[in-house]
């Protein structure tokens, strides 16, 4: 067997499926080489399960379940991936308000500036004026003539009959360029108000505190709606009256109303007229500021008398910055109430209807239904500024200069304040009342200046 070559080169094969060719052999070696050929087929059975296992390990491993940890971080991932994009979309919307609100800053900066032109040319026309009124009154006729009356929309006089045309002319121009402006001014004011409060929106200002500067410019305004009513209810009317007769008739309006009144028409002058009546509607003004509770309230509601004196007596027994603390937040509940809607209207309409009634009793006139109804809603927008302040913890407070009080540069302004003005000069008349704001520190401060008409600008 061992000198057999075929059974040497049988076993040097490799274990792989082969093909294995016998031949004939002598009959006394045949058994050894069936032998040899049965064990090389074993071989290569052994080699085709070999390679059955292998590809069955293979395959099995591709066919096993994926890990719950891949998952898990796939869907980490995609958890992941959504908090990205809700951030991006954030911070696309915050940069949107961004640029809205610089957008709105712009427009504010941009509309201040045409207000601060519009006031330079205002003053301008002021300037004009004077220097025209002075022509005027140089050029008109004499004492014994009979007293010139100039009726100018915006000068406040009564034009005569008898008047050179080209002077009627030339104050007509400049009355009309005036108002022009002053409309103009008007509606800027009215802009600036109203892009002060998109921006408040836009920005999310959830509070009820105004700055100073918000509350002077809605003084202003209603400064602008008690001149404008007061212009177009009395520009073509002629005052009969005189003093003696207007005095008399002070005597049937409302008693407490009564000494202001008559210190103010006491010193009457026709020429003035529009500036002695915006003068007399101020009277009625300054009390709806006066007011601890929000004006309007009735006396008839069942706890207003009780609040009433819970107001008197805390104001006595808290500290000042505590009992402002509570006041304001009590009138801000009552104002934000139902209740207060109605009474708003109420109140505005009684109000307007007792000025136009004192108007028509010492003036002798008949003011219009239309122009009563206008003046209504300038009333209302009075009482709704009445009540923003009432709800502010700062406290403030409404002065109306008396006729023929000193003349006070800090606390008062008239057209004449470029000029030298002596110090003891008096005032005529005040058309608009000052505002004043209390400090921390004591005291108060003025934040808006009294509109006073002085006795040069009559002499």
């Amino acid at each position: 067997m061992a000198d057999d070559p075929t059974a040497t080169d049988s076993g040097s094969l490799p274990m792989q499926d082969v093909q294995i060719t016998t031949t004939s052999v002598p009959n006394d070696d045949n058994d050894d080489t069936q032998t040899g050929a049965g064990s090389n087929t074993i071989r290569s059975r052994g080699s085709k399960v070999s390679n059955l296992r292998a590809a069955f390990e293979q395959s099995g491993s591709n066919d096993l379940p994926r890990s719950r940890s891949n998952d898990r971080r796939l869907v980490s991932g995609g958890r992941s991936s959504g908090v990205e994009a809700e951030l991006s979309r954030l911070k696309d919307v915050l940069a949107k308000e961004q640029e809205q609100r610089d957008a709105s800053k712009q427009r504010m900066e941009a509309m201040q500036s045409e207000l601060e032109e519009l006031r330079k040319q205002l003053q301008a026309h002021e300037d004009a004026k004077v220097d025209s009124e002075s022509e005027l009154m140089l050029d008109g006729p004499s004492e014994a003539n009979g007293h010139v009356e100039m009726e100018d929309v915006i000068d406040q006089h009564d034009l005569p009959d008898e008047m050179d045309h080209s002077d009627d002319h030339k104050t007509i121009e400049l009355s009309a360029a005036k108002a022009h402006y002053e409309s103009e001014l008007g509606q800027m004011q009215a802009q600036l108000a109203d892009m002060k409060r998109s921006i408040a929106t836009n920005t999310r200002i959830e509070t009820h505190e105004l700055t100073d500067t918000s509350i002077v410019e809605d003084f202003r305004l209603i400064n602008y709606h008690i001149q404008d009513w007061v212009v177009n209810t009395l520009r073509r009317t002629k005052i009969e009256k005189t003093v003696e007769e207007m005095l008399i008739a002070i005597d049937t309006v409302d008693e407490k109303y009564r000494g202001v009144l008559r210190a103010l028409f006491s010193g009457y002058d026709s020429a003035w007229k529009v500036a002695f009546v915006q003068s007399a509607v101020c009277c009625y003004m300054v009390p709806v500021f006066q007011h601890t509770m929000p004006f309007g309230l009735p006396s008839t509601l069942r706890w207003s008398e009780a609040l009433k004196s819970a107001f008197e007596e805390l104001e006595t027994v808290l500290d000042p910055t505590a009992y402002s603390r509570w006041r304001a937040t009590t009138c801000d509940v009552i104002c934000q109430s139902e209740v207060i809607a109605p009474c708003v209207l109420s109140a505005s309409d009684e109000l307007a209807t007792t000025i136009c009634s004192t108007i028509d009793k010492v003036c002798g006139t008949s003011i219009p239904e239309p122009q009563v109804d206008a003046l209504r809603l300038v009333v209302r927008k009075m009482i709704n500024l009445s009540h923003s302040l009432c709800t502010q913890r700062a406290s403030y407070s409404v002065h109306l200069p008396a006729p023929g009080s000193i003349y006070i540069p800090d606390e008062m302004e008239s057209s004449l304040d470029s000029h030298d003005l002596p110090t003891d000069c008096k005032i005529q008349c005040a058309e608009f009342p000052a505002v004043f704001k209390s400090a921390a520190t004591g005291g108060e401060i003025n934040i808006l200046k009294a509109r006073v008409s002085l006795h040069d600008a009559f002499d």
